[in-house]
């Protein structure tokens, strides 16, 4: 496996797209990529999900990465739908080719967290993150798209939802690196509903977080 400037060489390439026609609603992004270990394993865990009917979707760094200007990541969130009785199917789907802990895939599944598994041989970590059951979860869950990467269909977190769910990590924190995505997706993806961004903003008690971000 590369090392140093190669490796993060890879890792930047393999985020890069083109444009080609139109998407949501009027425009259309194709992801169109150079090959990298990321999007592999990203490949491989969708594929392993659906096939199983479990439902799931790209959220965090990747899924700015597929709106907006790419920025560097080496990890992949997932948010998945399973319940208690699903944890040990969902370890057995992936431990041929991942590390992962039964009993901490157990506890997340119970409290509704999340736990990770590390792909042995690139070393890309997956977060497995189990959906709340929230109002506002529920209906980001039911607004997730299915998009082509490199002919294959994933699905991912609708661009208004991960505008929000930012603005919740940030709430806090302050993060600038969240914020910073935020504005990076206000300004890269077309067509957002903002009537729902600031509808779901005001309700998540980061109305004035997002205005100062618009401003």
């Amino acid at each position: 496996m590369p090392t140093g400037l190669g490796k993060t060489a890879m890792a930047v390439l393999g985020w890069l797209w083109r444009y080609e026609g139109t998407a949501y609603g009027k425009s259309h992004k194709d992801w169109s990529v150079f090959m990298s270990e990321e999007l592999e394993v990203l490949k491989l865990v969708a594929r392993r999900l659906a096939a199983a009917g479990i439902p799931y979707m790209v959220t965090g760094s990747i899924a700015v990465n597929f709106y907006a200007v790419p920025r560097m990541t080496r990890d992949i969130d997932l948010v998945v739908e399973i319940g208690e009785r699903v944890a040990d199917h969902v370890v057995a789907l992936f431990e041929d080719e991942f590390y992962i802990d039964r009993d901490m895939a157990r506890h997340a599944v119970e409290t509704r967290g999340m736990f990770n598994m590390i792909h042995t041989a690139s070393v890309v970590k997956v977060d497995l993150i189990v959906r709340k059951d929230t109002e506002y979860r529920r209906t980001e869950f039911a607004r997730r798209r299915w998009v082509a990467v490199e002919g294959q269909e994933v699905c991912i977190v609708a661009p208004e939802d991960l505008i929000l769910s930012k603005l919740e990590w940030a709430k806090d924190s302050r993060s600038e690196r969240q914020l910073e995505d935020v504005r990076n997706l206000l300004l890269s993806v077309p067509d957002l509903d903002k009537d729902y961004l600031v509808q779901w903003a005001d309700r998540l008690g980061v109305g004035a977080l997002y205005r100062e971000v618009c401003s």
